[in-house]
């Protein structure tokens, strides 16, 4: 099973699931990044080869096309644990009108072009939720669910 991850954070994902062939992770955050690479073998894209697992930054930037013009397999199960001061009740709770809530949009947006692309449309989905999300005042999981469907 191939994965890809998106805001990868330390990769917990590859720690708690290393039967699957990840080849693609997202971070933008100088110390995961440098986990990523040391724990996982994650190229960046200036030391990537194909056939490498390949570390991007920006998850906006991460698209079927990318992943193509790199040489890295398309997913069939994708993670993301987006940002969650937009949601969190510890945070200010400015949800999808925050940019960083709107992370979460753009996880489904990537979800849908992925299973656009891949030939049986298949792809699972796992994202991570945080205390806050569910009683957000812009119903933020209400539209995630609605964006998935």
């Amino acid at each position: 099973m191939i994965g890809w991850t998106l805001c990868s954070g330390i990769g917990a994902p590859e720690l708690a699931a290393p039967w699957v062939d990840w080849r693609l992770a997202s971070e933008i955050e100088p110390f995961p990044r440098a986990l990523l690479q040391e724990r996982f073998g994650y190229r960046v894209p200036e030391d990537h080869n194909q056939g490498d697992p390949l570390l991007w930054g920006d998850m906006t930037e991460v698209t079927p096309n990318l992943a193509r013009s790199r040489g890295v397999p398309l997913p069939e199960i994708l993670i993301a644990g987006t940002p969650c001061q937009a949601f969190s009740i510890a945070g200010l709770r400015g949800g999808t009108e925050d940019a960083r809530g709107n992370l979460t949009l753009k996880f489904v947006e990537t979800c849908h072009a992925i299973v656009d692309a891949r030939p049986d449309g298949k792809l699972a989905v796992l994202w991570e939720n945080v205390p806050g999300v569910l009683s957000d005042k812009g119903n933020a999981f209400g539209c995630f669910l609605g964006g998935l469907v």
